[in-house]
């Protein structure tokens, strides 16, 4: 959760800018802060050393089209207040919430070739502890695993625990045959009676 600090802090002191007139230089590097924070939170999972009975590596990083779009459709608005306006104008820290987008955007795509030549481990089971990485590393009590199933757009793979936030698993990004491994562990794990439907059982067949 630290990673996002960072992230949050930038976002705030730019907020300032709308009331607080910033030299140019602050702004620079209030936008080139943000980036560098992005960038960080996504490959912080390379800085990590936890160790368990079941390690998944991570052979793809999802790139989301929503993301896409919206990055593209603010670069395209950067663009024109560039053109529109004078540099000094242009480079606010009031602007951040346009950049914001163009760099999870391109901090999505460095990652998606950084995760393809490393394959980082990203989901560890220890004992009944759950430990996933995404933007900040998420424990949670496969004990108190209660539910399983896909979200609504079948993108990610949903765990709904006991008095715990859900956790939503890209499973896009690992191997079928080690996802289904994961799968019966976490039935394996739980103390709720839990099973496989018949849509899991053919997004990830049995191992032979």
């Amino acid at each position: 959760m630290k990673n996002i600090y960072p992230i949050v802090v930038i976002f705030l002191v730019s907020i300032l800018g709308l009331y607080i007139d910033f030299p140019v230089w602050l702004n620079i590097g209030l936008i080139f802060s943000l980036f560098i924070a992005l960038l960080m939170a996504e490959i912080s999972v390379f800085f990590h050393t936890y160790t368990g009975d079941f390690q998944m590596r991570s052979f793809r990083k999802k790139i989301s089209r929503y993301t896409i779009f919206m990055g593209l459709l603010f670069l395209g608005v950067l663009t024109l207040r560039l053109i529109e306006n004078k540099t000094e104008e242009f480079i606010k820290s009031s602007d951040i919430i346009f950049f914001i987008w163009v760099f999870i955007m391109l901090v999505e795509f460095i990652t998606f070739f950084i995760y393809k030549k490393r394959k980082p481990v990203t989901l560890v089971i220890d004992k009944n502890t759950l430990i996933f990485f995404s933007t900040y590393v998420q424990k949670r009590d496969l004990k108190k695993l209660k539910h399983i199933d896909f979200t609504t757009f079948g993108n990610d793979f949903r765990l709904i625990f006991e008095k715990k936030a859900d956790i939503q698993i890209p499973f896009n990004e690992y191997e079928k045959a080690d996802f289904r491994q994961f799968l019966e562990i976490l039935l394996d794990k739980s103390e709720h009676d839990l099973k496989l439907t018949e849509e899991m059982e053919k997004v990830f067949p049995a191992l032979e």
